[in-house]
């Protein structure tokens, strides 16, 4: 216990807490290398900032300077050991651009009316109640996005996807996650190489796709859909649910002929088969329902195609 005691007051003096802030900032560029950062809305005008770390003085060198209308924060290094951690929060007012690259950290954004591109090495993104253009990237990291409202573009590696409760243009990419959307009014294109994509109560305010290389993707509509979509997979199941509303629109259903199906509540005005080279052979069938001109494409390569009323 003597020991522990010992050795207790050298570890809270280890922190280091900076404060500062700044006032006239329009743009905010930030680069860290692993630590953590969090962004929220600030009612006044000014922008501020507070930095925890525990590396060791000499080592490790926090730069934030305002030149004019921009802020910029960075963070350097010297050569050695430069063991410990930094985590970084910000309180913004409305419309300051911000560009935030990490190596590594996590970042946390809410509450805000601004223009973001956000960038982490391997760390999560999450983002709650904003409005403006977004671009989020993480090359592992999740990404969730709740209550978002304008143009989206967002990209994760090998990490899940999240978006809820939103609406907008928005665009999703995962190399190898799931993808999940529920409660949405957008115009989305959304893709995964090999995870599954679930959406509920989506409602399409434009054009939207949705494909997946090997897992399985399942729409559930909350509205009869006026726009075009397109649901695909390569070796698992895509399904369009309409969940009781009308069932309208030029409808193309497309499943391989000896691996896959085409499940459909009506019947279908055409049918053919198309060859697409060696033992490929696919089987399409087409048809109008309730005059609709809008094209809904369901496909997979060897798994159903499925509509459900």
């Amino acid at each position: 216990m003597a020991v522990l005691a010992l050795f207790l007051p050298l570890l809270v003096s280890a922190q280091t807490n900076l404060n500062k802030s700044f006032s006239g900032i329009k743009k905010i560029k930030m680069s860290t290398a692993s630590g953590d950062c969090k962004i929220s809305k600030n009612s006044g005008s000014a922008v501020t900032v507070n930095l925890k770390h525990t590396y060791e003085a000499g080592r490790y060198t926090p730069l934030i300077e305002q030149q004019g209308e921009l802020l910029t924060i960075k963070e350097e290094f010297q050569s050695g050991n430069n063991n410990g951690q930094s985590t970084w929060t910000l309180t913004v007012p409305d419309e300051v651009e911000i560009a935030l690259t990490s190596g590594s950290g996590d970042i946390d954004v809410a509450d805000l009316k601004s223009d973001l591109t956000i960038t982490t090495g391997s760390g999560n993104l999450d983002f709650r109640n904003i409005k403006g253009k977004l671009k989020g990237t993480t090359g592992s990291g999740d990404v969730a996005f709740d209550h978002f409202d304008g143009t989206l573009s967002a990209n994760t590696g090998s990490g899940n996807m999240k978006l809820a409760n939103s609406k907008g243009e928005v665009s999703l990419s995962c190399g190898s996650g799931d993808l999940s959307l529920t409660d949405s009014q957008v115009a989305i294109k959304a893709n995964t190489g090999s995870g599954n994509i679930e959406g509920r109560n989506i409602t399409f305010n434009g054009k939207s796709s949705f494909n997946t290389g090997s897992g399985d993707a399942e729409i559930i509509l909350s509205a009869t859909p006026k726009h075009d979509i397109a649901i695909g997979s390569g070796s698992g199941n895509a399904v369009l649910d309409f969940n009781g509303n009308e069932i309208k629109g030029d409808i193309v259903m497309r499943a391989g002929k000896h691996q896959g199906e085409i499940i459909a509540p009506f019947d279908f005005d055409e049918t053919e088969e198309i060859n697409q080279g060696g033992n490929s052979t696919m089987i399409q069938k087409s048809v109008v329902k309730a005059n609709g001109s809008n094209r809904i494409n369901i496909s997979t390569g060897s798994g159903d195609a499925v509509i459900k009323k």
